[in-house]
């Protein structure tokens, strides 16, 4: 966009703005068009030719094109956003906001990734943050924002519904705990260790009998898809990259015995309270739920939830089907309509 534009002017006036685009060569009347469209915003009828000051020895003839962009679309743009959840809006947010000037080229990826020399020793912090968000380049990239969006949204909408800040905090420390042991095999990226962390707690969160499917072909439990993730990335990448992306599952399965006892309830968590967000990040999250691991939302972590038909229960109530009792309602023997 850089190579198009010199500079971009901007005045509001009644929700619109006139955005004067001043191009850096002058090109032909259609391609200004196709700009505008591309650009989002539509074009008004008239325009005019415009000289600038000499540029050296050089003058140079450019073509303004007086654009009006609508305020209200936006508006509705943000509104849109807004109701994302918070943690999902910042995690997918940064796997955008980081990636795309990666692929882009805008960016080295040697400026994100994590060294541990760099971070501790010249005190390039940032590098902490940065090496959690850059994703893979390619098709893989669609897939696995698509799969961050899907896996986060359904935790913060499910287990952790109202409780965007125990899910941060939480993921804080589970994100310290991935670059610890990441450290045997060398990682200078974790954003696949991070999905697959959340991966595995959201599967293991997930009522019994969930199911999910593989791009639409294949349908297994959900419990088993951290294990498919673990073995497309050896099949992809090799040993190297599966024992990479490892880390991601063994933070996955304390998270879910510290946090949740290794039970929907939350019940027997022996680090629960830790698991609690402080009180500033509970409110700047806007947490209005209560209580521990369990207390909304537990089981409803994504996935097909598939429930089991109903069962007659004997006579007494409760407890166990009866012997030779077939599902279903029982409809009695009915009566015979009309007289013999």
């Amino acid at each position: 966009m850089s190579r198009f534009f010199s500079k971009v002017r901007a005045s509001r006036h009644d929700q619109r703005v006139n955005v004067h685009l001043y191009p850096l060569r002058t090109f032909n009347h259609i391609s200004a068009i196709s700009l505008c469209k591309a650009l989002g915003l539509r074009r008004t009828i008239h325009r005019k030719q415009k000289e600038t000051a000499a540029l050296g020895s050089s003058v140079t003839r450019f073509t303004v094109f007086p654009v009006v962009f609508d305020f209200k679309i936006m508006d509705g743009l943000i509104t849109e956003l807004r109701k994302i959840p918070p943690v999902t809006r910042f995690l997918c947010g940064s796997v955008l906001g980081i990636t795309g000037p990666v692929l882009m080229g805008m960016v080295s990826p040697y400026k994100v990734l994590y060294a541990s020399r760099l971070v501790f020793g010249k005190l390039e912090l940032w590098r902490l943050y940065t090496s959690f968000f850059l994703g893979s380049g390619g098709i893989n990239f669609i897939f696995e924002i698509a799969m961050l969006y899907r896996t986060v949204n359904g935790l913060e909408t499910g287990p952790y519904i109202r409780k965007s800040g125990d899910l941060a905090w939480q993921l804080f420390f589970s994100s310290v705990a991935i670059i610890a042991t990441s450290y045997p095999v060398s990682s200078f990226f974790f954003f696949r260790p991070l999905l697959l962390c959340l991966t595995y707690i959201s599967s293991s969160l997930a009522p019994p009998g969930s199911q999910t499917s593989i791009f639409g072909l294949l349908t297994l439990p959900i419990k088993y898809m951290p294990y498919v993730m673990l073995a497309f990335d050896l099949l992809m990448g090799g040993p190297q990259a599966a024992a990479q992306s490892l880390p991601g599952a063994v933070v996955g399965h304390l998270w879910w015995w510290a946090i949740w006892g290794g039970d929907l309830t939350g019940r027997g968590a022996p680090y629960a309270h830790l698991g609690r967000a402080p009180r500033w990040l509970a409110n700047w999250l806007g947490d209005t739920s209560g209580g521990g691991p369990g207390a909304a939302g537990a089981g409803n972590a994504g996935g097909v939830h598939v429930v089991p038909p109903r069962t007659r229960l004997n006579a007494g109530g409760g407890g166990a089907p009866s012997a030779g009792s077939r599902g279903g309602h029982s409809w009695g023997s009915g009566q015979r309509l009309g007289n013999n």
